[in-house]
């Protein structure tokens, strides 16, 4: 049976690894140019999973943004971005925590129109490498925000960067003991 129960662990004390869980959903923006020109990316979701780990936190994330056609010769795509990262976690103020590290990952591009540019090809799968800073700070018992940027670059034959702008609500929970002993 799955119970989770709220933590009242603060950023000052340094949890054991594994033991809480970060759920945390958000808007997501990408502001300036993308894709050397030829897309235009909209907002999008995002949504992230992390834990206690060696002075910081273990994540996992993914994000979900379409993508506009800047020429007609283009089709318009969804883009999936998910990556896994490590960042250093820096206590500050009472709770409010600092998070900045790196993350590798990959994003799926699933074009709308196979035939006008890829040739029939109708998903794309690109490697991506990041660097990230992220604060969060409590709002009400196990109830936080996040505001988090990551640069990232997208390792394609035109090599392209992102800047990931995020915001949302997340949510801290003790990990239960059965999910402790798989993680460790």
């Amino acid at each position: 049976m799955l119970v989770l129960t709220t933590s009242g662990v603060t950023a000052q004390e340094r949890p054991p690894n594994f033991t809480l869980i970060d759920i945390s959903a958000g808007g997501l923006a990408i502001p300036g140019p993308e894709y050397d020109g030829l897309w235009e990316a909209n907002w999008g979701l995002s949504g992230r999973v992390a834990t206690p780990f060696y002075r910081g936190k273990l994540d996992f994330r993914i994000r979900a943004f379409e993508n506009n056609h800047a020429a007609e010769t283009h089709p318009e795509f969804l883009a999936l971005h998910w990556e896994v990262g490590w960042g250093y976690t820096f206590p500050l103020l009472e709770r409010v925590e600092l998070n900045a590290g790196g993350r590798v990952g990959a994003m799926m591009m699933r074009f709308d129109d196979e035939e006008v540019f890829t040739g029939g090809l109708k998903n794309e799968t690109e490697l991506t490498s990041g660097l990230f800073v992220r604060i969060d700070a409590p709002v009400s018992g196990s109830w936080r925000v996040f505001a988090e940027t990551e640069w990232a670059y997208m390792y394609l034959a035109n090599p392209s960067t992102f800047t990931f702008v995020e915001a949302g609500m997340e949510l801290r929970l003790d990990a239960p003991d059965w999910l402790r002993s798989v993680l460790r």
